[in-house]
């Protein structure tokens, strides 16, 4: 919208920066508006944005957007144990006010499990630098009840991935416990594990930022499809849930149906 000069009611009555460059606007006498880099948050598995598949209780997510630059000197700072820390490498997020667990700081992303309690609504979230108090990015999200995504091979966690394509190949492991892969597929009949985030939240879930103690169970058994081969029977899945190794991973077991074709894939 164009403001006529002559509108001086229209205009703020004063524009500054703040030390790290982000703009003061005087709106009026008695309001100020501050401006910060908008952060854009993905499924840390799938890569789905936020914007279009909403982030979810206990996943883990991935905070970044063009012109953040997080203070790290290292191309990925990845935490070096468990339970993960709510601060590293000088960096910090909060989530509706509750500081995440992060796992790794990257020069312009971050990686975090969404806090478990958060409620199904729109939250604001804050990237901060504690040292300084610096606000380095915010913006306002969506969180759903649900969005699961894979994990995959493929994936380099110091690149953005803004969209999923059909090459990326599943991270899975075969009933032996070997890696899957197309020279060393699984069966028929035979058990296969996937792994990923953003099943939501689920009974008895541990403390943010440490893995289960245990196996804990989804709430409810999803619907599995192969391609082809079309929908797994439910008795096929014997257990979808947490895993007892990692922070918001979950696990899903499934039986290979007799249905689906020999492809190597």
């Amino acid at each position: 919208q164009t403001i006529p000069l002559s509108d001086s009611s229209s205009l703020p009555i004063g524009v500054a920066l703040d030390a790290y460059d982000n703009p003061i606007i005087a709106e009026t006498s008695e309001r100020l508006a501050q401006y910060y880099t908008r952060a854009t948050f993905s499924n840390a598995a799938s890569f789905l944005s936020a914007s279009t598949r909403p982030l979810t209780p206990g996943m883990i997510a991935y905070a970044c957007g063009a012109g953040i630059s997080i203070p790290t000197t290292q191309s990925l700072s990845v935490v070096p144990g468990l339970p993960w820390p709510t601060q590293w490498s000088d960096t910090q997020i909060t989530v509706n006010g509750v500081v995440a667990p992060i796992y790794y700081v990257n020069p312009d992303r971050v990686a975090f499990q969404v806090p478990e309690n958060t409620p199904i609504d729109t939250v604001s979230v804050q990237l901060t630098r504690p040292s300084t108090g610096q606000i380095i990015a915010s913006a306002l999200i969506q969180i759903d009840i649900a969005n699961p995504g894979f994990f995959v091979t493929d994936a380099d966690p110091t690149k953005q991935v803004s969209q999923p394509t059909n090459q990326h190949v599943i991270a899975a492991s075969n009933e032996d416990g070997t890696v899957n892969s197309q020279a060393n597929a699984v069966a028929r009949g035979h058990y296969i594990s996937l792994y990923g985030t953003g099943i939501g939240p689920v009974q008895n879930a541990p403390p943010d930022g440490q893995p289960a103690s245990g196996q804990v169970p989804a709430a409810l058994t999803p619907t599995v499809l192969m391609n082809p081969g079309g929908v797994v029977p439910s008795a096929n899945i014997t257990y979808f849930g947490l895993v007892n190794w990692a922070p918001a991973v979950f696990q899903l077991n499934v039986k290979i149906p007799d249905t689906v074709a020999n492809t190597g894939n």
